[in-house]
């Protein structure tokens, strides 16, 4: 887990963080507009995240604190430039592990890919993704099917 939530415990959080309540086009309005930052968002994303991980264990990688400073450097250059990044300026996005993040683990399901180490790379989804404003915060895990064949 992050150093961000150390020791989070599902009894110690509210299950609500307020962005359930919102679709992801109405989040990126809001981001958008400035009414919601980031930071908050990407902040209500991660914390759900690390509720989901220790009820059902879904994520394989975890990197807040990459996403936090992405979330402020989008906050940082929608208040400066007065225009967004992109499309999904500010919105978190989480992406199953078979797409490569540079610098984070992807095993694709096997566990000999563990030894490899952090990608050099970007997939190009996550190149695109990232030119038009997402942040990342976490990678999930992959169907069983894909591990059978």
């Amino acid at each position: 887990m992050s150093s961000i939530f150390p020791a989070l415990v599902v009894s110690s959080l509210p299950r609500k963080s307020k962005t359930e309540n919102y679709t992801a086009v109405k989040l990126l309005e809001h981001l958008a507009s400035g009414k919601f930052t980031s930071v908050a968002v990407t902040t209500a994303f991660c914390k759900r995240a690390a509720i989901a991980q220790q009820l059902v264990s879904c994520l394989t990688e975890v990197f807040f604190e990459e996403a936090l400073a992405r979330a402020k450097y989008c906050d940082e250059y929608l208040a400066k430039e007065g225009k967004t990044l992109g499309p999904f300026h500010g919105l978190p996005i989480s992406l199953k592990d078979s797409f490569n993040i540079k610098g984070i683990s992807s095993t694709i399901g096997y566990t000999s890919f563990i030894a490899k180490g952090p990608d050099s790379t970007d997939s190009p989804l996550v190149s695109i993704l990232l030119s038009k404003g997402a942040v990342l915060y976490v990678k999930t895990n992959i169907p069983q099917t894909m591990t059978r064949f």
